[in-house]
């Protein structure tokens, strides 16, 4: 398929895939690329899906018991990958794709949770006049099939590390935001807590500062499914030996308030509102 001949749509739901590697028809409709899940999938999915050679292909969950039929996922072949990075003039192989395709199950709504968090803070980006530096996903990884390591991964003292489910970094003009953002979908508070306490420990080793050159420690995002898991959680960070001294660097919300308006709803352990991300 020449790209000549793409409209504009299609082309940018590429686009899209490469760098969330992932996506449904209504994530397609949050990023702007479709006005309705039917426009998705009749109008942009359908058109790259022609031809011997597919620019992308559809994994079907099928029916879940309790959750009743799943989306469908949409990403990226390596036709489509290869085409992207020639109409972009960019090196071969340099747009990433899913080389085994879906191969998750057990994780999919935390991935698709990350992913619409993901779109959220790159549609407040946008509308704020802010760019991305980079952005990491947990799925994501880098080295032999033996020897993976997972691109969100982020080195403590004392040998340990963290894998946040994303890395990103944004900036305007000489301001940067380096962001470590965690998707929480379960009610396991001390399993929380822990992943956040370790954070925190990735704050005061300036791990991700160190790892990309930032020159400025990260804030971390704590997303939840559950507003009563949030607020449990906050309240144990809150009662942990020193925490308070983290607290300015952990905003907390929900992922349907997230996905809403990500601009409002961000508060500390202590509930206070953080103004971070208001216009």
């Amino acid at each position: 398929m020449s790209f000549t001949a793409l409209p504009e749509n299609p082309l940018r739901a590429l686009e899209a895939l490469a760098i969330y590697r992932y996506l449904t028809a209504k994530q397609l409709v949050a990023l702007g690329i479709a006005a309705s899940p039917t426009v998705a999938r009749d109008h942009v999915i359908r058109h790259l899906k022609r031809g011997r050679f597919p620019l992308i292909k559809t994994h079907d969950f099928g029916r879940w018991p309790a959750y009743g039929r799943l989306p469908h996922i949409h990403f990226l072949t390596a036709k489509g990958a290869n085409c992207l990075c020639e109409y972009k003039g960019l090196p071969e192989n340099s747009v990433r794709y899913p080389k085994g395709g879906v191969q998750f199950t057990r994780d999919i709504f935390h991935r698709m949770g990350l992913i619409d968090s993901h779109i959220a803070l790159r549609n407040w980006a946008q509308d704020n006049d802010f760019s991305f530096d980079f952005s990491y996903q947990y799925f994501d990884k880098t080295g032999s099939p033996r020897g993976q390591v997972c691109d969100t991964r982020l080195d403590l003292d004392g040998g340990d590390f963290i894998e946040p489910d994303g890395l990103f970094c944004l900036s305007k003009d000489t301001f940067k935001l380096p962001i470590a953002l965690e998707v929480h979908r379960y009610p396991d508070t001390g399993r929380i807590a822990e992943q956040l306490q370790k954070n925190a420990l990735a704050i005061h080793s300036q791990s991700m500062a160190s790892k990309y050159g930032l020159g400025v420690n990260n804030i971390v995002l704590s997303v939840h499914e559950q507003a009563t898991t949030m607020k449990a959680v906050q309240k144990r960070l809150l009662e942990a030996p020193g925490f308070d001294a983290y607290l300015p660097g952990f905003l907390f919300n929900t992922l349907a308030q997230v996905k809403e308006d990500f601009s409002t709803g961000w508060a500390f352990a202590d509930a206070t509102p953080a103004p971070h991300f208001r216009g």
